[in-house]
């Protein structure tokens, strides 16, 4: 069987509509008004990387992570009939990239939404090539997973001003149209 990895961030979650709205909060700046691409120190006022990243997961990861907006409106229905309809054709986990408290924030975030998938893995920030070795089949938005692609592999890219230069065997506009694309037949 098959495992087919769904990317919560930027698939199901948007996290930097919330990253901008608990910036704002707690450091009384102002926010981006618009992001264009995913180098976040570019639009957040932070001295380095090292203090974006403790902001994000350890001091505000569960307003970020856990509150997060959905990307789409029935999000989840969707994902769960998708589940429904491929758990016995796929082995179906949903994959973030989180480390510190941004774990159970994400936890806290798929079971608010009713989230019916049974295997959630965590990998580190910049690990994102290494997931391709326990998966068939990527859904995501992220480009480092697009690009990184081995040759037998496929991917589902859902389409976003970030990832406009990278390529997906499959492209859909939202998690939404999962369901539409017929896997059985495709894959």
């Amino acid at each position: 069987m098959k495992t087919l990895s769904i990317h919560i961030n930027g698939t199901l979650r948007d996290v930097l509509t919330k990253l901008k709205v608990v910036y704002q909060k707690y450091t009384s700046k102002d926010a981006p008004e618009e992001i264009k691409d995913l180098d976040l120190l570019k639009y957040f006022d932070f001295k380095d990387e090292e203090e974006l990243l403790s902001f994000m997961y350890e001091e505000c990861p569960m307003e970020i992570f856990g509150h997060g907006r959905v990307l789409t409106e029935n999000s989840f229905v969707k994902l769960n009939e998708f589940y429904k309809t491929y758990r016995d054709v796929f082995k179906i986990k949903l994959v973030s990239d989180e480390v510190e408290k941004s774990k159970p924030a994400t936890l806290f975030f798929l079971a608010k939404y009713g989230c019916l998938i049974d295997t959630v893995e965590f990998y580190g920030l910049g690990k994102e090539k290494e997931m391709w070795k326990n998966t068939d089949i990527f859904v995501s938005a992220d480009s480092i997973v697009l690009d990184s692609k081995p040759k037998n592999k496929k991917t589902i890219k859902i389409s976003n001003e970030y990832n406009e230069k990278s390529k997906g065997d499959f492209t859909i506009e939202t998690i939404n149209e999962l369901n539409e694309l017929d896997l059985k037949e495709k894959l």
